[in-house]
């Protein structure tokens, strides 16, 4: 029960949430997890409009948390 073996684990993945979901260039030995919406990082405000960006968690795929999900076989 480990991240890499987790339905929310994306290996390798971007943590930058604007990025396209098979966007696989994240460090071979890391991965996002996407159980939850991403967080809100950095917000700025220029002239009323609000800029910034939101990330998904960086993990290790030996990691594990209270909120595993068996990854369903394809």
């Amino acid at each position: 029960m480990t991240c890499s073996t987790c339905q929310h684990f994306l290996s390798r993945g971007v943590i930058d949430a604007s990025a396209e979901p098979g966007d696989l260039k994240g460090p071979r030995w890391t991965g996002v997890c996407r159980r939850h919406p991403p967080r809100i990082e950095s917000v700025t405000w220029a002239e009323s409009t609000p800029e910034g960006f939101s990330v998904f968690p960086l993990v290790h795929p030996d990691q594990h948390c209270g909120e595993f999900s068996a990854a369903v076989p394809l």
